[in-house]
């Protein structure tokens, strides 16, 4: 999240940071198959596939599902499980002490449809629907009240994928949210988000307030973005911009363990992962990670971009990016850092150039 505190000073791209995801989706759902259904016990108890989470689900609906799950991949191995079910167990209690401390009516969560935001809105539901049957199985009537639209922010990118658009919708509908869109600097949406206060510009009427009364934003934020390694589980703003605590309960993760989560617990994600987008942000300066190449269309000297991005090829999914340090270098020009490693990227995930 890009909202500053007085130690350290944030970078604005922060709360728009849930990696925006461009989903080219499938028509349906992938089914689930028994043999990843037929997991450890621990992984399924802990959290159920997406399909037993959602109350909210869209299938009944005539319109096809639009999203993808991890029932495509491989399961990962039971050390790599244990590790996740740490991290998970973690950000549980971080968003749960949220809960306790604020109240769920004045949370909220920024949501712009990346795998990190999403993961993050996975497990906030997970604890709601937890707390909800805890409290309709103590309660006399048999008919539990429907749950509350979760608040959600959308602070949009220039030029945003419409596959962003369609999935964040997707998930309104899915996930039950209160869903606000807000254009412009990070600061100012954030403001006019929270204060009904001021002068507002053609077409943010409908945000104008309505995170009013809001006082902590659930932020999908981890340790290896820019900006990110000396943030805190929970942190407020700088005093010169919209009071606010930003609570990080993803803090810790790492890419690969995103991915675990998701895969395990057959999460649907933005299909442009699928392509080779690793993190995702404008339209304009977002290209599938070239160290996920897996077949160039051309081997002409001007056939790649400055970041090495070669159009029309194929690339191999998010998930099988092996270097975490990696997981910006589609973004822009990438560092010189990346910029060196990309080659070597290419190489351990079995592609060439």
């Amino acid at each position: 999240m890009s909202l500053r505190s007085p130690t350290p000073t944030i970078s604005l791209c922060h709360l728009t940071r849930c990696t925006l995801s461009s989903p080219r989706f499938n028509s349906r759902m992938s089914s689930t198959s028994s043999a990843q259904v037929s997991r450890s016990s621990s992984a399924t108890t802990l959290f159920p596939p997406f399909p037993q989470l959602v109350s909210n689900s869209s299938s009944s609906s005539s319109k096809p599902s639009l999203l993808r799950t991890g029932s495509e991949t491989p399961p990962i191995s039971a050390s790599r499980r244990r590790s996740m079910e740490k991290k998970v167990e973690e950000a549980r209690r971080v968003i749960e002490d949220a809960i306790d401390l604020y109240g769920i009516e004045h949370l909220a969560i920024s949501f712009n449809g990346g795998k990190d935001c999403t993961l993050l809105l996975h497990l906030l539901k997970k604890i709601l629907s937890e707390r909800a049957s805890s409290s309709s199985s103590s309660a006399s009537s048999s008919t539990p009240p429907p749950p509350p639209l979760l608040k959600a922010l959308y602070i949009t990118a220039p030029h945003p994928f419409q596959e962003v658009e369609d999935f964040v919708d997707q998930s309104i509908t899915d996930y039950g949210l209160d869903l606000v869109r807000i254009g412009g600097g990070m600061k100012a949406a954030l403001g006019l988000y929270l204060d009904d206060s001021g002068e507002v510009g053609v077409g943010e009427e409908e945000g104008k307030g309505k995170g009013k009364g809001v006082k902590g934003m659930l932020v999908g934020t981890r340790r290896n973005d820019p900006h990110g390694a000396s943030l805190s589980h929970s942190q407020p703003t700088d005093p010169s911009w919209p009071s606010i605590m930003r609570i990080h309960p993803i803090l810790n993760w790492t890419y690969s363990d995103v991915w675990d989560y998701l895969r395990e617990y057959k999460i649907p994600w933005c299909s442009l992962y699928d392509e080779g987008y690793t993190s995702l942000g404008s339209s304009l300066n977002t290209h599938p990670n070239p160290a996920l190449l897996s077949r160039p269309r051309s081997t002409a000297p001007n056939s790649t971009t400055a970041n090495g991005y070669h159009p029309g090829a194929m690339y191999q999914p998010a998930w099988m990016l092996l270097d975490d340090e990696l997981e910006r270098a589609g973004r822009g020009d990438p560092p010189k850092k990346d910029a060196a490693a990309i080659k070597e990227g290419v190489k351990m995930n079995g592609t060439s150039s």
